[in-house]
């Protein structure tokens, strides 16, 4: 005989402890995220169930028999139920107004069919003594934050707002607001939305936003929301981006730009500081950089055109391409596990090459040695006065190395 619900209930419980203790190690939201993946407990025992009946189904002529196990059952169950609890918690307890018992059906299946939307606006002077902006905005939507040569700020966005029930959706749409305020030489910028909280999965209202903000073009910008995209432009001061899931987009920059996104394009172009990306899933372009640029990837391409400095590269999956038209001007470092590199510069520059490939070849017009051996490929070589070093290592991937004249 066999017992089913064991692996399950094990599996289920390993999985609930990793990520409650990552989530406490981070300060994340726990329970409430953490609940949503209650689907995966029924697709574990299914699972675990299909694969003891065909095994049974092999063994002793079909005459093995295949049981659940109660204990385990009753287990997974338990958590179930903990899931459910947890996300109606966290529905009611955010909900800005009461909701009878008889509600919770409506929380439990996320049924967001009511709609509402409204457009909001406001606007404040910027004196001499405020020198940055920040912004926080609820997920969803594009943000097109620009600089101007003017002495007060700006703000319009249209909300779209989606809830369980009409009376919701109004009540979110009446009490929005769009505020400016100004504190500790700082000018901060942003949405309240009645019955919407962003920390939470099931939050009684789902915002979008698409906004405009106009801004002294001196400022400094810090940008921030879980998954909106921005496009900021025109600032003489540095720029800061975090946000979780959104197209990022940066252009003609004074100062140093620094972005923090877990899924979502990013593109930097004329930049005159250094510039700074760190990104798990979503390609990244960084074009006419002045300073440093320093990226990392999990997944996803990287494209370097033209840099001013050093660029260091550090990516888990994906190609990577730098292409310079002038002779290069800094230390370049690129490093992936899974994927192919190639750089292009001036015959004219000075630098010293080193590549390295564990399964990959290595492709070049520049005369480099090239020695191959059961382990790895390598290729080495100086041109000109080789003040500047240009290092390539990939795991798995090809590499080119290309002179222009």
């Amino acid at each position: 005989m066999t017992t089913v619900g064991l692996l399950s209930l094990g599996l289920t419980l390993l999985a609930a402890g990793v990520c409650l203790l990552a989530a406490n190690l981070s300060d994340g939201p726990t329970v409430a995220r953490l609940a949503d993946f209650w689907g995966l407990v029924p697709l574990l025992l299914g699972l675990e169930l299909l694969l003891a009946s065909y095994h049974a189904s092999r063994r002793a002529a079909g005459r093995t028999r295949v049981r659940l196990h109660r204990g385990a059952v009753a287990g997974l169950l338990v958590v179930v139920l903990l899931a459910a609890f947890a996300n109606v918690s966290a529905a009611v307890s955010s909900a800005a107004v009461s909701v009878a018992w008889w509600e919770f059906g409506t929380f439990l299946d996320r049924d967001y069919s009511h709609v509402a939307s409204v457009s909001l606006a406001d606007g404040t002077a910027v004196d001499s003594s405020v020198g940055a902006v920040s912004i926080d905005v609820p997920p969803g939507g594009m943000w097109t934050i620009a600089g101007a040569n003017a002495a007060e700020a700006t703000a319009e966005c249209d909300l779209t707002l989606k809830a369980a029930t009409a009376s919701q959706a109004r009540e979110a749409a009446a009490g929005a607001e769009l505020k400016m305020r100004v504190e500790g030489g700082r000018l901060h910028v942003w949405l309240e939305v009645p019955g919407h909280d962003p920390n939470i999965s099931r939050s009684p209202v789902r915002v979008t936003a698409e906004g405009t903000i106009t801004l002294p073009r001196r400022l400094s910008v810090s940008f921030h929301s879980t998954t909106a995209g921005a496009s900021v432009t025109d600032f003489d001061g540095d720029v800061v981006l975090d946000t979780t899931t959104g197209r990022v987009e940066v252009r003609r920059i004074g100062g140093r730009v620094a972005a923090d996104t877990s899924t979502g394009d990013i593109l930097m172009e004329d930049v005159a500081g250094d510039v700074d990306v760190d990104t798990s899933t979503g390609s990244v372009e960084v074009v006419r950089v002045k300073g440093d640029i320093e990226v990392d990837t999990s997944t996803g391409w990287v494209h370097v055109y033209d840099p001013g400095g050093d660029v260091k590269v550090d990516s888990a999956t994906g190609s990577c391409r730098i292409t310079s038209t002038a002779p290069v001007a800094g230390d370049w470092r690129v490093e992936t596990n899974t994927g192919s590199i190639d750089v292009t510069f001036p015959r004219n520059s000075d630098v010293s090459v080193s590549v390295r490939t564990d399964m990959g070849h290595i492709s070049t017009n520049l005369g480099l040695a090239v020695t191959s051996s059961v382990s790895a490929k390598t290729a080495s070589g100086v041109l000109g006065s080789g003040e500047h070093r240009i290092d390539l290592e990939a795991d798995t991937g090809s590499i080119t190395v290309r002179g222009t004249d």
